[in-house]
């Protein structure tokens, strides 16, 4: 077709003598003109997808209907005309082709399925693609556990969809609806194919479809979680707006869910563009800290702060460096990274301070490409991992727990030694104040050995290291819980008496604690923070507060907290045991406090560097016992699972504050 030529297509049925399948032909559902309709294929809000088989030359297409409010408005049957032409000029490997839009002549019918999808009659315009064999990537991940896919393929295929978004945006064609949804996955021998579907098209169509007010010129069309803040907005919107779709994506396809996927459950749209404007996302725990970091910058809140192109980003989530890196340079730091896997086995047999020192060293003289950050990762980390246990074996019960306040290579520290963190109130305006503990940065031995009393399977003995952040001295209370929302907690017949404001907040699920700080994080900010839930790794650091032992404090659970020996049988305010020793209450027994996790059934065994485990798992974590169970349960080790949809009594949560 030249760029003089008609962009719709009104030959009607093909000239040249064909056959047409009749409706008592096996697989047909209808025809349009020469195009004979084999099944659905997707749908969404702007309309449905065929199969369909062009009965001359028997090439399949996508036969894409489109929105009955387009049809009908002739500005926006324009737009839409404009757009497509436009998208019709990519030709990409990884990008699948639109052809024409159709006008359709002879329109039949041979399932009443088909008549009530299509709606079609002649006249109406039909939009023709290329059709791009395969699942989509939103099926495709299904078939993994959890529909969590393993990094190196992510990483392939999410590389591919890079390519295909950087060429369109040399182009000056942006996407705005990436998703999983318009990725279609293929495998062939090892091998996988992704093609980018719908460019352009599904965002101009659901932008048209929305009503607009007069004069309104701004854009916010997109699917809601892998939406940038500037398309919230209506801001400017350009290649790195795709980028920050193309990191959802990723980070949805490791991790089992997107970013925020409990705020977007809650259907709130000012909670959600609270999130997408101020919140962090969760670091993935099965990611490396270097793809972690790669994560967060191509979802920078400021467009200016992502990746230059969707390459770079996947790059450096890759460990790679990308093509313009490439210098004349490139030998020389080529030649230093060989070298390390020289150096890496010698510093296994030194101190960890030796191995630190190098790695200071290497970092003041050489240059910052992702794959040589990656390994000042690996550097970084071998003065604490060298000496972590491995595998499944377990550290000797007397072996001190790593305690808060270590710095990297000195071994650990006695608890006189710990600087003991500040516990001050956090004043939140309106009578609203919550008790912070500020944690000190530092490492300690998660789990608990084979020998512990009341040891349960999946507490394997590990070395995680944890950076700074703050925690609540006491579980939230009903009373905070009020202020917060301005609604009442769940009843808790349980509860004393004059008590109830001191009480613990429970009788919620996993959902309403991420509403509840979802309403905290927007109606209370603390600048350059978050509040949200801790995460597990972050509970029991704290609740450890530097000891070994099955419980913090003083050791016994008759002096830190309520549990079925002690209880009554009922829930008591809190603060009614003595604090451990950073200041907090409660953290052995009262209540089991939700944590951020998905549930996985082991720790592990390997060191790990701020541990979160994201997805959208049925079931989530609880830590730390209650007033109605067994003191083995309320040992700082202990960790049950939850669904995240669970309602007890014996449940609540407490809040943390973490740098943005």
């Amino acid at each position: 077709m030249s760029d003089g030529q008609d962009l719709f297509d009104n030959s009607g049925p093909a000239s040249e003598p064909v056959t047409i399948p009749g409706p008592n032909a096996p697989g047909t559902l209808g025809t349009i003109d020469q195009y004979v309709l084999k099944r659905k294929i997707g749908g969404g809000g702007f309309g449905v997808v065929y199969l369909a088989e062009d009965s001359f030359s028997h090439v399949k297409y996508a036969l894409k209907t489109i929105h009955p409010a387009l049809k009908q408005n002739p500005e926006e049957m324009r737009r839409l005309k404009e757009n497509f032409a436009i998208v019709q000029k990519l030709h990409h490997p990884h990008i699948a082709d639109a052809m024409v839009i159709h006008l359709a002549h002879d329109v039949q019918y041979f399932t009443e399925e088909a008549r009530k999808d299509l709606r079609l009659a002649s006249g109406d315009p039909v939009m023709v693609m290329s059709y791009a064999p395969g699942s989509t990537l939103s099926a495709w991940r299904s078939a993994f556990p959890g529909k969590r896919v393993p990094v190196d393929k992510a990483a392939e295929i999410c590389r591919q969809v890079a390519d295909a978004l950087d060429y369109a945006h040399a182009q000056r064609v942006i996407h705005r609806d990436v998703k999983p949804a318009n990725v279609v996955v293929s495998e062939d021998r090892g091998r996988i194919d992704a093609q980018v579907l719908d460019f352009g098209l599904a965002a101009e169509i659901r932008s048209s479809i929305n009503p607009r007010g007069a004069g309104e010129v701004r854009d916010t069309s997109g699917t809601r979680p892998y939406m940038a803040p500037e398309q919230w907005t209506g801001d400017d919107q350009n290649g790195r707006t795709d980028q920050y779709a193309l990191a959802v994506m990723l980070y949805e396809l490791v991790s089992g869910a997107v970013p925020f996927e409990g705020v977007f459950r809650t259907g709130d749209v000012e909670l959600m563009l609270d999130a997408v404007k101020r919140r962090p996302p969760l670091s993935v725990r099965s990611l490396s800290s270097s793809q972690n970091r790669a994560l967060r910058k191509a979802l920078a809140k400021a467009p200016g702060d992502r990746f230059p192109s969707c390459a770079a980003f996947v790059a450096a989530f890759s460990g790679r460096a990308t093509p313009s890196s490439g210098s004349g340079s490139g030998s020389l730091r080529d030649s230093f990274l060989r070298s390390l896997s020289y150096v890496v086995p010698f510093l296994r047999s030194c101190c960890g301070a030796a191995a630190d020192a190098a790695r200071r060293a290497a970092c003041a003289g050489a240059d910052r490409s992702p794959r040589f950050r990656a390994v000042l990762d690996r550097l970084h980390l071998l003065p604490e991992s060298f000496f972590a246990p491995e595998d499944d074996a377990e550290t000797p019960a007397s072996a001190p727990a790593f305690s808060g306040g270590l710095s990297a290579g000195t071994g650990p520290r006695t608890e006189r030694q710990v600087r003991k963190p500040v516990v001050t109130p956090v004043d939140l305006g309106d009578g609203l104040s919550f008790d912070m503990a500020d944690l000190p940065p530092g490492s300690f031995l998660m789990g608990s050995p084979h020998s512990e009393p009341g040891r349960r399977p999946g507490e394997s003995l590990h070395e995680v290291s944890m950076s700074p952040f703050q925690l609540a001295a006491a579980p939230v209370t009903r009373g905070k819980w009020r202020a917060v929302t301005g609604t009442e907690p769940p009843p808790d017949p349980n509860c004393r008496d004059g008590e109830s404001d001191d009480c613990p907040a429970t009788g919620l699920s996993w959902d309403d604690c991420e509403s509840f700080f979802a309403r905290l994080n927007r109606d209370h900010p603390v600048h350059g923070y978050e509040w949200r839930l801790p995460t597990e790794a972050q509970w029991e650091y704290a609740c450890r507060a530097g000891s070994s032992a099955p419980y913090g404090g003083t050791g016994r659970i008759e002096d830190m907290g309520w549990y079925a020996g002690n209880s009554g049988g009922a829930p008591h305010p809190v603060r009614g045991k003595r604090p451990n020793d950073w200041g907090l209450y409660d953290m052995n027994g009262g209540v089991w406090e939700w944590c951020a996790d998905e549930w996985t059934p082991s720790l592990g065994n390997k060191p790990s560097s701020d541990p979160v485990v994201a997805g959208v798992g049925r079931d989530r974590v609880v830590r730390g016992g209650s007033w109605a169970h067994s003191a083995a349960l309320a040992r700082s080790a202990s960790r049950m699972k939850l669904p995240r949809t669970a309602r007890f009594d014996n449940v609540g949560f407490r809040v943390a504050l973490v740098p943005r």
